[in-house]
């Protein structure tokens, strides 16, 4: 759990840093130090953790309109109020709050690949992590693709133990 929030401090920061570095006279930081940098992606964090879910409820109906297009206008907002907050972080005006909001996407979801924070095994989900079970013998899932030996370790379906069905 504490290395899923430090590996996302971290890639915020980054996230921040590659952002800045594009957008430069438009987005910037003020202090370009580690400091600043890692304050403002605590700040990041928190904003898309309790900012984010409110306007994403407020502004459901148009997200749904706009196919999800109106994500890109919440992490812009986000950005902004961001901006607001803190005072090591200047974006100067909407549009560039949206161009940001995309590339900081884009940056993180890269970098959560390569970390192995996404997908089926990756600590971006972790109701989907594969379980490791040990089992005497059969198969380790109803869906019969994984067969184990007597007392071995078999990959087994990302469900509970609880819902899963042995074969005998």
């Amino acid at each position: 759990m504490l290395l899923e929030i430090v590996l996302r401090l971290v890639v915020n920061a980054v996230a921040i840093l590659i952002t800045t570095a594009i957008l430069n006279p438009h987005v910037r930081i003020i202090d370009n130090d580690l400091g600043p940098v890692i304050v403002l992606a605590i700040i990041i964090a928190i904003a898309n953790a309790i900012i984010k879910p409110i306007l994403m409820f407020l502004t459901c109906p148009l997200v749904l309109i706009t196919l999800g297009l109106f994500v890109l206008v919440v992490n812009g907002l986000v950005l902004l109020i961001v901006d607001a907050i803190s005072a090591n972080l200047e974006i100067e005006n909407f549009g560039w709050a949206i161009v940001a909001g995309i590339i900081m996407a884009i940056v993180s979801i890269v970098l959560e690949t390569l970390l192995g924070m996404r997908g089926r095994e990756g600590l971006a989900h972790p109701a989907r992590r594969t379980l490791y079970v040990r089992v005497r013998q059969g198969v380790c899932h109803p869906g019969g693709a994984v067969v184990a030996r007597e007392n071995s370790v078999c990959l087994s379906h990302p469900r509970p133990l609880s819902a899963r069905r042995e074969r005998k």
